[in-house]
């Protein structure tokens, strides 16, 4: 680390933990404490990540209105049904020419993401370059200031696969910025309420008398655009879609030559000249080691998406560390803006069952060998795989060499007991207060209790599989809660239940259990009913 580096680094943690406490501003503490804010369906007005002078005074009008939603893929942004309209007035001192004129995306040669030379507004998704297809909505200027959004088909959530409508991104060509820097707002009607009722917020956006450093985010150089702000990777890898960060210097001109450099455990500098001009940190997972978060190359200068304006290019790679959980990117420009990306670090883990003897009972007494036509299966053998994110987790179990045409069932442990000679008995299954539930989402709880209420059973049943003519069988469980380390969310299915934690060897027999039902051939819901028990496993 050299002397430059050294003499800023307590610099850098002073502003990282005024960040943290959002004391860091662009503006003058009297500015600060006057500074309006966005309200109502309206998040916050940013500077466009795709130029460098969006929001300068006389500067042409480029910027986004985020909504207040979260800008997750999971989490679902507004609808718009067909003939209903979003409405947003700039105020009188942003300037419209009317040349060149509104027009639709992809309406014309000169209106589409290769050749914006047009006035344009477009619905984002809630990441760079992943649009609500412009052909869905209508554009069109009221007056002289007041943008007009008509859903020309219903526009509606359907996350992750399509998340609505998140932000507003203005290409206002014809449009300049008020010559008076200062804060402005921007009134927005909404008939993206429940039923298309109407909701209103004001953005309000602030306009810089020069410009300051900024940084965007652009996912136009992976294949596909993908979202490149929410990510997963595995433990130990790199994100599958590398950072394209787009630079902008005091003078909103390409930031060139701009690499990452190691500062500390988990800090990181934005070096050009031998000067830092930006940091980045991680917020990792308890325990974790070994991130890293570097580039190959030094940064580049190309023409930014859409605006074609000149910038720097620094493609940026984040590797996650040693443990699952959710790692937060969190790069800034110094004396500029900020930028914050999420990873859901995954494990994947194979591991085989260990079987039981043939003759381990069930409650009830039940055995492989007495019910299952007095055969051990001495080669039946069992693996399960866990493919685990932070917040939810797919177990893929694989049976062979088992009873041919069985229907089979798996169970997970919820009831331990402490350790030592007088231990205590805690959890179970609030539902059935058995020692065990359902390998099953929570929203399949409702189906599962239905399932035993019946009676007679049956072979829907979400934590249930058959084998066929050669004893093999498997199945995938897409579970609503992380499997290693977790608990069970009975609370979501049912909100006056509490979650209860998910146990395994030394305090309970098995993590996961997987039975035979050869006397029926059936499920029973959250009931085990008569059963076999064949494998156990704890990881």
């Amino acid at each position: 680390m050299t002397n430059t580096y050294v003499l800023i680094l307590g610099r850098i943690m002073l502003i990282l933990a005024l960040y943290s406490l959002n004391l860091v501003s662009t503006q003058p503490l009297a500015a600060q404490e006057m500074k309006p804010q966005s309200s109502g369906i309206v998040k916050n007005v940013m500077n466009a990540p795709v130029i460098g002078d969006g929001t300068v005074a006389g500067a042409v009008t480029e910027f986004v209105i985020n909504l207040d939603v979260s800008i997750d893929p999971t989490v679902p942004g507004k609808t718009l049904l067909e003939g209903n309209t979003i409405r947003v007035t700039l105020p009188d001192e942003f300037v419209n020419s009317g040349e060149p004129a509104l027009e639709n995306i992809m309406s014309n040669d000169e209106c589409t993401p290769a050749n914006m030379l047009c006035t344009a507004a477009v619905m984002v998704q809630g990441w760079p370059q992943r649009p609500v297809p412009p052909p869905w909505y209508d554009m069109s200027i009221e007056g002289t200031n007041t943008l007009v959004v008509t859903a020309l088909r219903d526009i509606v959530p359907n996350p992750p696969t399509f998340a609505g409508i998140k932000v507003i991104h203005l290409m206002f060509k014809s449009f300049t910025n008020p010559a008076e820097p200062g804060f402005y707002s921007l009134d927005v009607v909404a008939e993206t309420g429940p039923a298309g009722t109407v909701e209103t917020g004001t953005a309000v956006v602030e306009i810089l008398p020069r410009a300051i450093p900024h940084m965007g985010i652009t996912s136009v150089f992976n294949e596909g655009a993908p979202n490149t702000i929410y990510q997963n990777a595995g433990l130990n890898e790199a994100t599958p879609f590398a950072y394209d960060l787009l630079l902008w210097n005091y003078d909103s001109e390409p930031m060139v030559g701009v690499g990452i450099e190691p500062l500390g455990p988990n800090l990181w500098g934005l070096v050009q000249d031998e000067q830092i001009v930006g940091i980045a940190n991680v917020q990792a997972p308890a325990g974790a080691t070994g991130m890293r978060f570097y580039n190959e190359e030094p940064s580049t200068e190309i023409n930014a998406p859409l605006t074609k304006a000149p910038t720097g290019r620094l493609r940026a790679f984040f590797q996650i560390g040693s443990v699952p959980g959710e790692y937060v990117v969190q790069v800034y420009l110094l004396n500029g803006n900020s930028q914050q990306m999420f990873v859901n670090g995954t494990t994947a883990l194979t591991q085989s069952f260990t079987r039981l003897p043939e003759d381990t009972e069930d409650p009830d007494g039940n055995t492989v060998i007495a019910n299952c036509d007095g055969e051990p299966y001495e080669n039946a053998a069992a693996t399960i795989t866990i493919d685990q994110l932070y917040r939810n987790s797919t177990a893929h179990i694989t049976l062979k060499n088992a009873r041919p045409n069985t229907f089979y069932t798996l169970w997970l442990r919820l009831r331990g007991i402490t350790e030592g000679d007088d231990g205590d008995i805690y959890g179970g299954s609030p539902i059935t207060d058995a020692g065990s539930t359902p390998l099953a989402p929570s929203t399949e709880l409702s189906n599962l209790i239905a399932s035993g209420v019946e009676g007679a059973g049956n072979i829907d049943v979400a934590n249930g599989f058959m084998t066929g003519s050669d004893g093999s069988g498997s199945t995938s469980i897409e579970l609503d809660f992380p499997l290693l380390g977790g608990a069970y969310p009975f609370h979501k299915a049912y909100p006056n239940l509490a979650p209860v934690p998910i146990v395994g060897a030394p305090v309970a027999p098995f993590m996961v259990r997987l039975v035979s039902h050869c006397t029926d051939n059936v499920g029973h819901g959250v009931n085990a009913g008569a059963r076999e028990p064949w494998f156990d496993w704890s990881p």
